[in-house]
C-alpha cells in the first residue's frame, strides 16, 4: 500500500488523536526527561536552623521555575516551559502552583480508547507546548481551538515521557478566535522528527506523508502505520509512524 495520508491541517504533535508516533508501537514522546523543580516546602516542626536550611534548599529548587528559563522565549512560553520541566521532575509534580497566562488552545482532543480527553496549549510557533489532560467539558467555559486561556497548574506529570498537566485551578478564557495559522509549523521536510521528537512534542504541525506499511492495531481504539515524508525516507523513516483512531483510519 502506498497512498498519500490525508491529515487534518494542523496537528498537535504528541499524545493525541492523529498523533505521529516515533518508535516501535509507542506514542510520540520526548527523548528524555528534563531537570525539574519543585514548590517550596518548609517543615513547620523544624527548629529555626532547620527552617533556614530548608528555605535555602527550597529556594534553590524553585529557581529553575521562577527564573527566566530562556530569554528568547515570550513570558507565556517561559511559563509553559516551567510546567514542562516540573512535569519531568519527581519532586512535588502533583503539588504545584505555576501560572499560565494567555496561552492559545491549538487542539481539543476527545476521549479515545483509554487516552484522556484534553487540549493543547502553545504561545509561539516553535513551542514549547504542552498537553492539558483535563476533560474540557469539566471547565467553564469549555475551551475550543483558538481560545486564549489562563490558569494555574496544580499538577503535572510525564506519561511515557510525554509532559502533561493533570490538574489546574482558576481557568479563564481571555480571548476567542485567536488565529492559529501563525503557530502552524510545516514539518514535511524536517529530518529530525524521530531524533529530536522532544523538539516537537505537543506542538501544532502540518505535514504531507506517504503511508508505507499496512495499518496495525496499537492500543485500544488506535491503528498505526509507517510513513515517509520529504525529510525522512527509507531507513531513516523506519521509526516514523502515523497513529490514528480506528474510526478515522
Amino acid at each position: 500500500m502506498n497512498v498519500v495520508a490525508a491529515l487534518p491541517k494542523g496537528l498537535a504533535f504528541g499524545f493525541l488523536a492523529f498523533a505521529i508516533d516515533c518508535g516501535d508501537g509507542g506514542e510520540a514522546t520526548d527523548a528524555g526527561p528534563d531537570v525539574g523543580a519543585s514548590d517550596a516546602r518548609v517543615d513547620a516542626t523544624a527548629d529555626a536552623t532547620g527552617d533556614a536550611t530548608a528555605d535555602a534548599s527550597d529556594a534553590a529548587a524553585d529557581a529553575p521555575i521562577d527564573a527566566p528559563l530562556d530569554a528568547n522565549l515570550s513570558p507565556t512560553s517561559q511559563q509553559i516551559l516551567a510546567v514542562r520541566n516540573a512535569a519531568s521532575s519527581s519532586q512535588d509534580a502533583g503539588a504545584l502552583a505555576l501560572p499560565i497566562d494567555g496561552a492559545t488552545v491549538t487542539y481539543v482532543k476527545p476521549l479515545v480508547g483509554n487516552e484522556p480527553a484534553g487540549f493543547f496549549i502553545q504561545a509561539e510557533k516553535t513551542g514549547p507546548a504542552i498537553f492539558v489532560a483535563v476533560d474540557p467539558s469539566t471547565l467553564s467555559p469549555a475551551p475550543v481551538a483558538g481560545d486564549q486561556v489562563s490558569f494555574t497548574v496544580t499538577g503535572a506529570t510525564s506519561v511515557s515521557f510525554l509532559r502533561e498537566v493533570t490538574s489546574l485551578t482558576a481557568f479563564a478564557r481571555t480571548a476567542q478566535g485567536v488565529p492559529l495559522a501563525p503557530l502552524l509549523q510545516d514539518v514535511s521536510s524536517a529530518s529530525d522528527l524521530v531524533s529530536n521528537v522532544e523538539g516537537y512534542e505537543s506542538e501544532y504541525v502540518t505535514l504531507g506523508a506517504t503511508v508505507k506499511s499496512p495499518f496495525g492495531t496499537v492500543q485500544t481504539g488506535f491503528a498505526q502505520a509507517q510513513i515517509e515524508t520529504t525529510g525522512l525516507t527509507g531507513n531513516a523513516a523506519l521509526n516514523l509512524r502515523l497513529r490514528t483512531p480506528q474510526t478515522v483510519k
